[in-house]
């Protein structure tokens, strides 16, 4: 097949193939295009268009001006990826009256971002890729929504889902399935039912199931036991008056009561389904609505929908899909990949389920005129996104002005989310509605469209919106601890008023500290305590000057965060082998405890850890323990010890864990019958001190000996690790790997407050990977968990803004779980946690468990060094993550590592 061709018309440009060339390799190609439908879609070449550099005094031109000639009557259009990331299309158009026998000509003009935006600083740099793609679906003779109905019939079909009604199973946090079932008669006569209406572009896992390591459903099974369901859906080629017919001819015959959530487009099938309910006028079905919470709804419509700009919406979504590639949109590639050809071929008509949020239509305008009729039954959960930095820019270029002239949150306008009328009439009351914004006016935000429902604050405002949020009021008033007063608690409602979010709603204990993290020095404020839907505050009493010098000398949490932070630094000293350093006691280590402890469990928080500690009995309770103040974030919690009891935390009858505050959700991966697979990658660079990589590759594999003969795991080795070899192994198939394991050298650098892995650069030498650089190779791999095993690969914090460090980055960025080295770590103690974590693993253990249980074994080894048990944490928001499954209460593989020895 011939290649379009393409040049550049405009002077000063020049277009460089991204092809093989002698003494230059070829370069990557672009990441979004190569995930586009190839049956849709072919990318027939990729360029670097270049302005060369002008004369002094002339401004480097910022519009290019392309002819581009394909062979034949082929659709064409070209992908632009801009300096800042962002993506555009650009379908050329003809260019005048095509000559008989002369080849079509079509030319499209670009223009290029203003280095004088107020977002960009400097002039534009690097260069403009163009990728062209040559459009598969043919001339379009078809309508929009004809062309949007078969697009959507084939998606669903593609995804394994059926149109109707899903029953939502799964109870424990993490644990989510659905089952093609629709509410019955039996159903109805037990209690009210739950119903969840996904949003564009999704389905009802790709919306909701990201509520379920949050513990939403282990919550709301209280109010509605099994009777949670969602209903699938068509939400571009089908109305929302015909998605409501659909729904309606599925509800059993007789009375039925029903609590709805409604999530973006879903929020005004939600109240679609509120206004026939409240009509009736169906003989075999009384419908009663009870509560509707309305979660980032477009009631005012949003621009993204407006007919005239779907080749925008195109590009926008685009955009949303490679910048947040851990998202709801389930379905939002598979439209771009085949509405290319429709927009390129100019099809007439609307998209009606897109059209039904015209803020112009008249959907949204019959919306707005029962909007104060629909008030007194809704709540509201609405966020305002601003980004920062290179998001920043990125989505400046990708032109979210010509969208948004107010704040919103991505896809929709804020406000639209609770005003239910006009502007300023029939709005849903601040005490009935969650809001997520910015702390002060462009201050940067994490909260979107994409991500609210991964909020912990969102799970427990759903809760408590519905009702089903249990608080146990007698664990705040019944006293505590011996010989701590039982003072009164402090408790806020759910909605999160005041500041503090509202109640994480699942069977942990989560400790959150909030504070300003870009205070100097930074500190912690105040305290949050979750357990099962209680939730208590404590405030910190520094006085005056916080941890600095000037602190004020009679306030004892001034006295005992000096103290924590000096311990802190020896023990960083002594791990590192400074000359100077000078070991911890056994005595000030149990001071250093104590006092860490006593950082944790102060007054109402420490009586809701000892009634959490009592009703688990003889199960053992997962302690979650996250911050926004970085230098509080990086201190060894694992060595705090709980006076009542005499040992630390971490090798206690209990699970501690470390999550970190992000924009992205945890990955949502899918289980998989097996084998479990693991990467293990070495890293031993000449330039630095030799580690026992290969026993470890060794061990590992022997580990899994049995279970790898069974073909239940698999251990694949990546020796003398490069970044490029590294990258080259991952991209050869998401979802390849579950367990990365790396062993090599990692440091912390001090100045730059950053952490670094050490990889090999191709000739044997080191090359340092910082955050960043490790984030882009993992993110979005389909990996379980990351072992960093690797010096100071855990650290973070100190003055940075926000939480730096390697395992706090990957977790950011949706890796579910990250093993990591707080300290420098002994190359025997390394080898050892390794072994026991990966049996336990292997015996069909959770991870929590499985760390524990590596801690208590180190510590009683006689070849481990003292606190070396402590070095690695665990970073995880699915604290009961299981890497081998479990079936029918019953381990599916077995292994013959118990009882072994370490060396």
């Amino acid at each position: 097949m011939a290649a379009i061709a393409i040049r550049a018309l405009s002077p000063g440009w020049v277009l460089t193939p991204l092809a093989p060339r002698r003494g230059r390799p070829a370069l990557v190609p672009d990441p979004f295009a190569a995930r586009l439908d190839p049956s849709a879609v072919a990318v027939d070449g990729e360029y670097l268009a270049e302005a060369r550099r002008p004369r002094a005094g002339i401004a480097t031109p910022r519009r290019l001006a392309l002819e581009v000639i394909p062979p034949g009557a082929e659709q064409v259009a070209l992908m632009l990826r801009l300096p800042s990331g962002a993506i555009r299309f650009q379908f050329p158009e003809a260019a005048g009256p095509r000559r008989r026998g002369a080849p079509r000509r079509l030319c499209c003009t670009i223009e290029l971002p203003d280095a004088e935006s107020p977002v960009r600083r400097g002039p534009l740099t690097g260069a403009l890729r163009i990728v062209v793609l040559r459009l598969l679906g043919g001339i379009v003779r078809s309508s929009l929504p004809a062309l949007a109905r078969r697009w959507e019939k084939r998606s669903f079909r593609e995804r394994g889902i059926k149109s109707g009604f899903v029953r939502i199973l799964g109870g424990a946090a993490g644990d989510f399935a659905l089952q093609p079932v629709a509410p019955s008669a039996a159903d109805a006569a037990q209690g009210p039912i739950l119903l969840m209406l996904h949003g564009t572009f999704s389905d009802t896992a790709g919306s909701y199931a990201k509520l379920a390591p949050l513990g939403f459903y282990a919550q709301a099974r209280e109010r509605y036991g099994a009777r949670i369901h969602g209903f699938e859906h068509p939400t571009v080629g089908t109305s929302i008056a015909d998605n409501l017919d659909a729904l309606w001819s599925e509800l059993p015959h007789g009375a039925i009561e029903m609590d709805v959530i409604g999530y973006s487009r879903g929020s005004l099938f939600a109240r679609a389904l509120l206004a026939r309910a409240r009509a009736g006028g169906d003989p075999q079905r009384q419908v009663r609505i009870g509560k509707v919470v309305l979660v980032a709804g477009p009631q005012q419509g949003t621009a993204l929908a407006r007919p005239q700009r779907y080749r925008d919406t195109l590009g926008w979504l685009a955009n949303l899909l490679d910048a947040l590639p851990d998202n709801p949109l389930t379905s939002a590639m598979s439209w771009v990949s085949g509405s290319l050809s429709w927009f390129a071929a100019e099809a007439l008509g609307v998209l009606p389920g897109l059209a039904d949020m015209d803020p112009d239509g008249p959907v949204i305008a019959a919306f707005r005129e029962r909007g104060s009729s629909d008030v007194p039954a809704c709540h509201a959960a609405v966020t305002e996104f601003e980004a920062s930095g290179a998001l920043r820019l990125r989505l400046a270029d990708a032109l979210v002005d010509a969208f948004f002239a107010e704040a919103n949150d991505l896809v929709v306008p804020t406000a639209g989310g609770w005003q239910l009328g006009p502007p300023g009439a029939a709005e849903i009351e601040a005490a009935r509605r969650l809001s997520f914004a910015p702390k002060a006016p462009g201050a940067a935000s994490e909260v979107h469209h994409l991500n609210i429902l991964a909020q912990p604050a969102t799970a427990g405002f759903l809760l408590a919106a519905l009702g089903a949020t249990t608080q146990r009021r007698s664990v705040l008033t019944r006293g505590g601890r011996k010989g701590r007063p039982a003072g009164p608690a402090a408790t806020a409602p759910a909605s999160a008023a005041g500041g503090v979010p509202a109640a994480i709603v699942d069977d942990s204990f989560h400790l959150l500290v909030l504070g300003d993290p870009e205070a100097r020095p930074p500190r912690p404020e105040t305290i949050v305590a979750s357990w099962r839907g209680a939730r208590v505050v404590e405030r910190y009493r520094w006085g005056k000057g916080g941890d600095g010098p000037a602190a004020s000398a009679g306030t004892e949490a001034g006295r005992r965060w000096r103290q924590i932070i000096r311990y802190h630094q020896r023990l960083i000293d002594v791990f590192r082998g400074e000359p100077a350093a000078r070991a911890l006691s056994p005595t000030e280590l149990e001071a250093f405890g104590h006092l860490l402890f006593a950082a944790l469990f102060g007054g109402s928080v420490g009586r809701l850890y000892d009634e959490a500690r009592g009703h688990h009995g003889g199960r053992r309770l997962h302690l979650v323990l996250n911050s926004n103040v970085p230098r509080w974030a990086e201190k060894p919690w694992e060595l705090a010890i709980d006076p009542a009891r005499g040992s630390p935390l971490a090798i206690q009858d209990i699970h501690l864990v470390r999550d970190v505050l992000g924009m992205l959700p945890t990955e949502q991966l899918p289980a998989h019958p097996g084998p479990l697979r693991i990467l293990v990658v070495q890293a031993q660079p000449v330039d630095a001190a030799a580690l026992s990589v290969a026993a470890e590759a060794a061990l590992i594999e022997r580990g899994f000996a049995e279970l790898a003969a069974a073909g239940r795991v698999s251990v694949e080795v990546l020796a003398r690790a490069t970044p490029a070899s590294l990258h080259e192994r991952l991209a050869r198939g998401r979802g390849r790997f579950d367990v990365l394991h790396f062993v090599g050298h990692g440091e912390y650098d001090e100045a730059a407050q950053a952490g670094l892995l050490l990889f090999e650069d191709g000739q044997g030498r080191g090359q340092a990977l910082g955050e960043r650089e490790l984030g882009r190779l993992l993110a979005g791999r389909g990996l379980r968990l990351v072992f960093l095993n690797a010096c100071e690969s855990a650290r973070g914090g100190g003055y940075s803004a926000w939480m730096g460090g390697l395992a706090p980055a990957l977790l950011r960025l949706g890796i579910p779980a990250v093993i990591a080295n707080q300290f420098a770590v002994d190359d025997l103690s390394a080898l050892g946690f390794a072994q026991q974590l990966y049996a336990r693993l292997a015996e069909g253990m959770s991870l929590a468990e499985a760390v524990r249980e590596a801690r208590i074994a180190l510590c009683c080894s006689a070849g481990s060094q003292g606190l070396d048990w402590a070095v690695p944490a665990l970073y995880t928001r699915v604290p009961g993550l299981r890497l081998i499954g479990v079936s029918n209460g019953s381990l599916v593989m077995t292994t013959g590592m118990k009882g072994r020895s370490i060396r």
